[in-house]
C-alpha cells in the first residue's frame, strides 16, 4: 500500500494495526493496555502501547520486556505477544511483566530498521534531539518508575543485508546475547544459553561477533559505575537506571519467522527460569 503523508513517500510491506495493534488491543480483558502516545509524521499517526501483565500477589517482583525499536526484526514483537497470549498464566502468581510490544510502528510498516525520518531509534537514547519514539519510552519509565529484576529487549540479527561497516559474510547465523550486569561473576548469560542448546537452539560460537568478543554466544558489558551518566544511546544501557541486569536477544533473519519466534520465546522463559531460582 503506498501513502504519501506530506513529504513522506510510505510503502507499507506489513500493518501495524493489523498485525499488531489488534492482538495488543485482544489482550485487554485479561491485561492492563494503555496507549502512551503517538507518534507523528505528517498526517501518519501511530499510537504506541504498553501491556502491564500483573501478578495476583502484591509482593511480585518485576520485568521489563520490549521489542520492535529496529522495524526490520519482527519476530521479537510477535515473540513477545505471543508470550503474553500463551505463556503469562504460569506466571502470574509470582511476576508482574510491563511490555512495550513495538517501539518503532513505522519502521515496521516500512521493514527498516530506522523509523520513518531515517533515524536509528537505538542510537537515540542520549542524544541531545531525541525522537518522539525514544521519547515517549522514556516517560513511560519515568512515569511508571520501578525496579525490574531485569530488562529484556528483543532483536533479530538481518542476514539479508550487512551491517554498517562489515561485508554480508559477516552476519551472524545463529543465536547470540548481549548482557549487563554488576559483575562476571553475577552474570546469568552462561546459563541460559547453555540451556537454550540443550533445547535445540543453534549458538554463535566464532571470536568476534561484529566489534565484539563473543563469548560462546554471550557478549557481556559490566554495568556502569555512575548508571545515570552512561556514554550508550542504546535502550538497554538506558535500563540500567532501573535494573542490574539488561540483556538483548538476537535471532538470524534467515531462520524462518516461526524459528525465530520459537526460540526468542524459549530465551525469555529460560531467562525468567533463572532469575526465579536466583530469588
Amino acid at each position: 500500500m503506498l501513502i504519501n503523508p506530506s513529504s513522506f513517500s510510505y510503502f507499507m510491506s506489513r500493518s501495524y494495526e493489523k498485525e499488531v495493534v489488534s492482538r495488543v488491543k485482544a489482550l485487554k480483558p485479561w491485561f492492563d493496555v494503555r496507549e502512551e502516545g503517538a507518534v507523528k509524521h505528517g498526517s501518519l499517526e501511530h499510537p504506541i502501547y504498553s501491556v502491564w501483565a500483573r501478578s495476583s500477589n502484591s509482593h511480585s517482583k518485576n520485568v521489563f520486556l520490549s521489542a520492535g525499536i529496529h522495524g526490520d526484526e519482527p519476530a521479537g514483537i510477535y515473540a513477545l505477544l505471543s508470550f503474553l497470549e500463551n505463556h503469562f498464566e504460569k506466571y502470574k502468581g509470582r511476576l508482574n511483566f510491563f511490555a512495550i510490544p513495538c517501539l518503532n510502528p513505522s519502521g515496521f510498516e516500512l521493514d527498516t530498521r530506522e523509523n520513518l525520518r531515517k533515524i536509528d531509534l537505538n542510537r537515540s537514547f542520549y542524544s541531545d534531539v531525541q525522537e518522539q519514539e525514544a521519547i515517549i519510552a522514556k516517560n513511560m519509565l519515568i512515569a511508571y518508575a520501578q525496579a525490574y529484576i531485569f530488562s529484556l529487549d528483543m532483536h533479530e540479527d538481518p542476514t539479508d543485508k550487512p551491517a554498517l561497516g562489515f561485508e554480508l559474510k559477516d552476519s551472524v547465523r545463529e543465536f547470540y546475547m548481549y548482557e549487563i550486569s554488576p559483575s562476571k561473576e553475577s552474570s546469568m548469560g552462561h546459563k541460559i544459553i547453555a540451556e537454550l542448546e540443550k533445547q535445540g537452539v543453534p549458538v554463535a560460537k566464532q571470536e568476534k561477533i561484529y566489534y565484539d568478543f563473543n563469548d560462546n554466544g554471550l557478549v557481556w558489558r559490566q554495568s556502569p559505575v555512575n548508571r545515570w551518566d552512561g556514554e550508550s544511546s542504546e535502550l538497554f544501557a538506558y535500563l540500567q537506571r532501573y535494573t542490574d541486569y539488561s540483556f538483548i536477544i538476537e535471532t538470524p533473519t534467515f531462520w524462518t519467522v516461526e524459528k525465530r519466534i520459537e526460540a526468542q520465546v524459549k530465551a525469555l522463559e529460560i531467562i525468567l527460569g533463572e532469575f526465579e531460582k536466583k530469588s
